[in-house]
């Protein structure tokens, strides 16, 4: 519309009919009925309110109705039909749309992770877009499904206290991206004052040793690992001070998703890591609640205020403390902070983001201070959530990196830089060898534990598992935070039932892998979300892997990746089958067999090259490596950014 100057558009699906139920299919539009229809419609509205930008002709679903609409209704002639104010219609099957209504779509759009139609509402309840709805409807859609629904209406899965509506409406929309002026406006307001809010928001710790040890060996361990040495040497290039991990704290009781067991995890190789530094380091874990105006981690940490201005004159001080940040945008949906409007901005410190960059991060790209973090693999998320990952990733390298190892992309003034792994174990190198001192031969064990969550990607193959346990006369215990749902995993019906469902309130870290150490061997099969048939060496490696090969455990695993990486260094402690239902009978057999060597042998290569330690490291030389190119600025166009500054001001009003 807006390169061919259209002023006015009538926009359909393939799939639209009459609402009467006469079909338009084959006849001439121009000269049938249903258009002078559609023209009395336009003729109507125009003359009520000359400014509209947007009139759904096909409504499925809408609270509003003449008789209670917010605005008096307008009536079209000769068709029986009103115009009225619509704020949650639904469906797009026909519609018509002004250029400025075009504009505005265009200009405010989502990822694919947000149904258009929703997108749409939303804005006119917002007050952004003028928006009326013909009531009855003059078309429908012919696809429907027996029951009589409409098959494309996905909003089943969509949850409101997720809040995607604001949030993602802000900030991942191409006028967010575009406007370095709300950079520059946040900014300024957080480098104001400091005096506003206390560590407990952060809970920080300052870690350091004051006393080098001499490195020593445990059963073939270094006690202290190189990598540790080498990533606090790359903090020290890059004016790093410390760490902070954003959201899904660990013990914060109303946040509760599996991915906090990932953010502990790069908390406690931070932790390790600074354990080993002359200099003190701060590390902190923010709950990710807003920060109040003015909120400095530097002034709360006492930090140097003698950089505070550049020698431009402009305010450059670190209000995050000069920190490596890490945050995980997709997971924020179920945290405090569910796009992270409320982490700060700040140049002197450094972002790792999972998979998303938000967009209002992007003026830190030039100066090297951003990190999209790619897990190797499919990992079978809502499909809402994925969408926006598969764009990120279908517009970047990642699709032309073909290994599981570590691959990485310089970033640019149009993209961030790019590390591609798997994850990595969540014990240290310390609980390691921890680990490594007390390892042996299951032969006398005779139960079977798995730990975690049993979710619609992958009970089918815990039920096909268990079955074969069961057929083996093998014990197995499920143990997780939340029962097994009864309704959606069928093996949890069966009499007797296959398995013991040990749930519980809590499982921190130290019971989890006493239960894991307990078992004659580790079950790591993984559902089909997670695997690639294509590919399958490039399959979702999943961290129960990891994990299970640290602490010294014999892996059962579905997963040809998992037997890539482990059996050219322990080809005996990992046993291999596709077909899930003799997983369990093959693995509690080769179990006994294993030696201790063979095993303590696999925990050392989780060591050297495993952890996340030695992610964090790969990492920071991305960093490294990005930061020596010449910072570049781009200024946005004006009206990209008037769009930005109108929206962003509603929805800060709304919070």
């Amino acid at each position: 519309m807006l390169e061919y100057n259209i002023s006015v558009a009538l926009i359909v699906e393939d799939s639209f009919k009459l609402a009467l139920g006469d079909s338009l299919g084959g006849k001439d539009v121009e000269t049938s009925a249903p258009v002078a229809t559609v023209r009395s419609a336009l003729h109507a509205l125009h003359r009520s309110d000359p400014e509209w930008e947007h009139l759904n002709l096909g409504i499925c679903e809408d609270p509003c109705y003449p008789s209670t609409a917010s605005t008096t209704s307008v009536t079209v002639p000769n068709t029986g039909q009103s115009i009225i104010t619509s704020t949650r219609s639904l469906c797009t099957h026909a519609y018509a749309l002004t250029a400025q209504g075009a504009r505005k779509l265009l200009s405010f759009s989502l990822p694919l992770k947000y149904p258009v139609d929703h997108l749409i509402s939303l804005l006119s309840r917002k007050q952004l877009l003028r928006q009326y709805s013909v009531s009855p409807p003059t078309f429908t859609s012919s696809s429907r499904s027996p029951s009589g629904a409409y098959c494309s209406h996905p909003t089943s899965l969509l949850s409101p206290s997720h809040d995607l509506g604001n949030s993602w409406l802000v900030h991942y929309t191409p006028a967010a991206q575009a406007c370095s002026s709300a950079y520059e406006r946040i900014a300024r307001t957080q480098h104001t004052g400091g005096d506003e809010c206390s560590l407990e928001e952060f809970r920080c710790q300052i870690i350091s040793s004051a006393i080098v040890e001499q490195v020593s060996f445990v059963d073939g361990f270094p006690m202290r690992h190189p990598h540790a040495h080498k990533l606090l040497e790359h903090m020290d290039r890059l004016k790093l001070r410390g760490a902070l991990i954003w959201s899904l704290r660990a013990g914060d009781t109303d946040v509760r998703h599996s991915h906090a067991y990932v953010h502990r995890a790069i908390h406690d190789a931070l932790k390790y890591t600074f354990s080993q530094s002359f200099t003190p380091r701060h590390l902190c874990w923010a709950s990710g609640r807003a920060l109040r105006d003015g909120c400095s981690l530097s002034k709360l940490l006492n930090y140097s205020q003698s950089e505070a201005h550049s020698s431009s004159g402009r305010n450059d001080r670190s209000v995050l403390g000069r920190s490596l940040v890490f945050a995980s945008p997709k997971h924020m949906a179920w945290s405090h902070d569910s796009s992270l409007t409320n982490l700060p901005i700040d140049r002197r410190s450094a972002y790792i983001f999972h998979e998303l960059m938000p967009p209002r991060f992007a003026p830190l790209m030039p100066y090297g201070r951003v990190v999209q973090w790619f897990v190797s693999g499919p990992d079978g998320n809502n499909a809402f959530l994925e969408s926006a990952n598969f764009v990120a990733r279908a517009t970047t390298f990642v699709k032309d990196c073909t290994n599981w190892p570590p691959c990485t992309r310089n970033g640019d003034r149009e993209q961030p830089a790019s590390f591609v792994s798997a994850w990595a174990t969540t014990l240290t190198p310390a609980d390691i060898v921890e680990f490594a001192k007390t390892v042996v031969v299951p032969s006398e064990r005779r139960d079977v534990h798995f730990v975690g969550s049993v979710w619609a990607g992958n009970w089918p193959n815990f039920c096909t598992f268990v079955r074969g346990c069961h057929r083996a006369g093998v014990h197995f215990v499920r143990s997780g935070v939340n029962a097994i749902d009864s309704n959606v995993v069928t093996c949890a019906r069966s009499e007797p039932r296959p398995f013991v469902d040990d749930a519980r309130d809590h499982l921190d870290d130290t019971e989890r892998f006493k239960l894991m150490s307990a078992s004659k061997f580790t079950p790591a099969f993984q559902g089909e979300a997670h695997l690639r048939t294509d590919k399958p060496t490039l399959s979702y490696f999943a961290d129960r892997s990891f994990d299970s090969a640290a602490i010294g455990q014999v892996v059962a695993t579905n997963n040809p990746a998992v037997v890539a990486m482990l059996a050219p260094v322990a080809p005996n402690a990992v046993v291999f089958s596709p077909n899930v239902s003799d997983l369990c009978e093959k693995a509690f057999r080769q179990a006994s067999s294993v030696g201790v060597q063979e095993l303590q042998r696999m925990q050392l290569f989780m060591w050297h090259k495993h952890t996340y330690v030695s992610r964090l490291l790969a990492i920071l030389e991305l960093f490294q490596s990005h930061a020596l190119k010449t910072p570049q600025h781009r200024l946005p166009d004006a009206s990209w950014c008037a769009g930005y500054d109108e929206i962003y001001a509603v929805v800060r009003d709304l919070r």
